[in-house]
Formats: structure tokens, C-alpha cells, sequence
């Protein structure tokens, strides 16, 4: 096959630019509210570890309190490590960043070089594959932030409904509904804008040899660094591999 000829209106590739800039500015607000949930949770389970842990180091306890105040201690250190999944959903956001960041910059560059030939595209060649991995890999963040949250809380809710340990750590339940909300409102919106973009894919059509599409996929592959990622990878564009190990969170 021959060179590409690749043509795209200004005003799409305006209306790209400006698209892929929007969503990562969106990402950008979902890593705020993360840090907001992460913060929150944190800082009280570790405010009530350090009580328990100096109750338990008093000789005056009776012996069933102190087996309580031991299980909540346990509990409070998993909560710590399930929180980890704040650090692994930021990972996976960084790479659908990456994408669209550079999906962005390729569709300004066409923009502003209109006419005169001297850009050549890359990542806007497979544009709506790579939307499409976008889409199910923010469909698993999602998931993955429910299920951890939902256990994280399940876990606090148990502690709570034991009177004996409420009361000698003085715990409540810390309300971490709102960040809940705000992070799912806009992982939501984000699904919703990459569903939106694959219906309209015929909005400009790209020739590409099989050879060349797969090699430019290829090269983003090599941004995961998660098993979990490369499933959704090799799942999405048909890819036979067998994966080493499976490095998804603790759940």
C-alpha cells in the first residue's frame, strides 16, 4: 500500500482538540476528589488505630474489650491497605490521560498546520479505537472504586454496630458519601462523553493497513503497567496472550 493521504476539516479537528482537552480536564477533577476521599478515610481510620493501639497498651482492660479493640485494630490496617486502590485507579486515569493528551496535541497540531501537509498524524489514525479502550478501561475504574469503597465502609459499619468498641475509640461514622458521589458524577459523565464520541465515529473516515493500526496500538500498550490493563488491552482488540501474573488490587 502506498503513502496515506490523510485529510481532516479544521473544523473537526478543532472540535477534537477541543474534546480530548475537556476530558482530561475532567480527569483532572476526578483525581481532586479522589485525593479528597483518600484524605478523609485515611486520616480518621489512622486517628482511631492510634487509640485503639493505646488502649490496647494499657494493663487495665477487661479481656474481652481488649480482643474487640485487637480486632479493630486489625480491621483499621485493612482499611489502610485497601486504600491502596486510590493509588492504582490514579495509575490507570494517568494512562487514559496520556492518551487523550496526546490525542488532544495531534488534532491542535492539525488545526493549526491546515492546508499545507507538513503534519503527519499518529494516534489520530485509530482515534476511535483508542476512545473505545478509554471507554472499558474508565467502565473498570469505576467498578474497582465501588467495590473497594463499598468494602472499606462494610468494614467501618461492622466496627461501628459494636457498641462496646464505639464507644471506648468514640467512633462515628465519618461521612464519606459526598466524595463518593462527586467521584462517581464524574467517572459517569466521562463514560457517558466516550459513548457519545463511538456512536458519531463516521464522522471522518481514515485508510490504514491492519499492519499499521495494530503497531500504532501496540506502542500504547506499552504504557500499561498493570495485568488488570493489558486484559482490557488484549480483550478490546481480540489479542491472545497469556498474562504472568494478576497484579489487580487486594480485593
Amino acid at each position: 500500500m502506498g503513502d496515506v493521504k490523510y485529510t481532516i476539516s479544521a473544523y473537526l479537528a478543532n472540535r477534537y482538540s477541543s474534546l480530548f482537552k475537556s476530558l482530561n480536564q475532567k480527569i483532572d477533577a476526578l483525581y481532586g476528589h479522589l485525593n479528597d476521599d483518600f484524605l478523609v478515610t485515611s486520616n480518621k481510620v489512622k486517628k482511631y488505630a492510634a487509640v485503639a493501639r493505646e488502649k490496647l497498651a494499657s494493663d487495665k482492660l477487661p479481656t474481652a474489650l481488649r480482643e474487640k479493640l485487637r480486632t479493630a485494630a486489625r480491621s483499621f490496617d485493612s482499611i489502610i491497605v485497601e486504600l491502596q486502590y486510590h493509588d492504582i485507579i490514579r495509575q490507570k486515569l494517568e494512562h487514559v490521560y496520556a492518551v487523550e493528551q496526546t490525542l488532544a496535541a495531534e488534532f491542535s497540531r492539525l488545526y493549526e498546520q491546515r492546508g499545507n501537509g507538513c503534519y503527519t498524524p499518529q494516534y489520530t489514525f485509530v482515534m476511535y479505537d483508542l476512545v473505545r479502550l478509554s471507554y472499558r478501561q474508565l467502565v473498570v475504574v469505576r467498578e474497582d472504586y465501588l467495590l473497594a469503597s463499598n468494602k472499606i465502609q462494610r468494614l467501618l459499619r461492622a466496627l461501628w454496630a459494636d457498641r462496646d468498641i464505639s464507644r471506648e475509640l468514640q467512633l462515628f461514622l465519618f461521612n464519606t458519601a459526598q466524595n463518593l458521589r462527586n467521584v462517581i458524577q464524574i467517572l459517569d459523565l466521562l463514560i457517558s462523553m466516550h459513548e457519545k464520541l463511538l456512536d458519531e465515529q463516521a464522522a471522518f473516515t481514515v485508510i490504514i493497513t491492519e499492519e499499521q493500526r495494530m503497531k500504532i496500538l501496540l506502542e500504547v500498550k506499552k504504557l500499561y503497567t498493570m495485568d488488570a490493563e493489558r486484559e482490557i488491552f488484549n480483550k478490546t482488540f481480540g489479542i491472545e496472550e497469556e498474562l504472568v501474573t494478576d497484579d489487580e488490587i487486594f480485593f
